[in-house]
């Protein structure tokens, strides 16, 4: 079966200051499939996996995602948690479906 390919949606979130929201926040997928972020904040926002220790580690993704841009996107074979550089409570997950 040939991969699926995903985008996920970072929205702004509600209020003043708000943390990005992602949407879906959680995306269950197959081994192999691709994943990309769609940006539609008016910042530009870097993302990154969630380690084991809950510490940041940079996505593979080209670096910063431009407002109204789209990440490169990531061929994904492992889940991951990710987040917002520096926001630690805009967060999401990857699940690779066993």
């Amino acid at each position: 079966m040939p991969a699926a390919n995903w985008t996920i949606t970072i929205r702004p979130g509600a209020g003043p200051n708000p943390p990005a929201q992602f949407d879906p926040p959680n995306l269950i997928i197959s081994a192999g499939d691709i994943v990309a972020w769609a940006n539609k904040t008016p910042n530009d926002l870097e993302l990154e996996w969630i380690d084991e220790n809950g510490n940041g580690v940079p996505i593979p993704t080209g670096g910063p995602i431009p407002s109204d841009d789209v990440s490169d996107a990531v061929t994904v074979d492992r889940s991951f948690q990710y987040r917002c550089d520096g926001q630690a409570s805009a967060t999401g997950s990857v699940t690779v479906a066993p």
